[in-house]
């Protein structure tokens, strides 16, 4: 079963790939950084999408910087398992 977090991931992954080969269009930038946005608040409990938004400066430093450190391992975590 795909998990929410998955499905982020796999869609940042297409994201990822297509700016490989291409430059996007301003609808693709705005779609894959709301989809990066999602995934690395995924990490980051008691945060919505909206809450994000919402938040001072400051605090979406702080709930990004988490979001982002715990992607990170997360993604250590699948590669090191071979996920």
């Amino acid at each position: 079963m795909t998990t929410y977090r998955e499905e982020l991931f796999a869609l940042y992954s297409v994201c990822s790939d297509a700016a490989l080969e291409r430059i996007l269009s301003r609808h693709e930038v705005d779609h894959c950084y709301d989809v990066y946005i999602r995934l690395k608040l995924s990490f980051v409990k008691g945060v919505t999408l909206e809450q994000f938004k919402a938040m001072p400066a400051a605090s979406r430093t702080v709930a990004n910087t988490k979001g982002y450190t715990a992607y990170r391992a997360w993604l250590h975590s699948r590669i090191t398992h071979g996920r």
